[in-house]
């Protein structure tokens, strides 16, 4: 059976949106070894993580609600 979640193809949390971000970052020639901790570039991908993972989770509770 397939949920609304395999459609959406949605990341468990917010590590995975992450790493699909700094992978992202790294195709387009992006340094991202060389942010320091801290540093504000990488506060901004950590807080668009969150905010992903928070929009997706509530798209799909949308979805599931129907698609039964």
């Amino acid at each position: 059976m397939t949920t609304a979640a395999d459609l959406l193809k949605a990341k468990a949390d917010w590590r995975a949106h992450l790493r699909a971000l700094y992978t992202d970052a790294i195709a387009v020639g992006l340094r991202v070894t060389a942010w320091a901790k801290g540093s504000p570039t990488r506060a901004v991908y950590y807080c668009v993580a969150r905010a992903e993972e928070v929009l997706i989770e509530a798209v799909r509770d949308i979805a599931n609600q129907g698609f039964r």
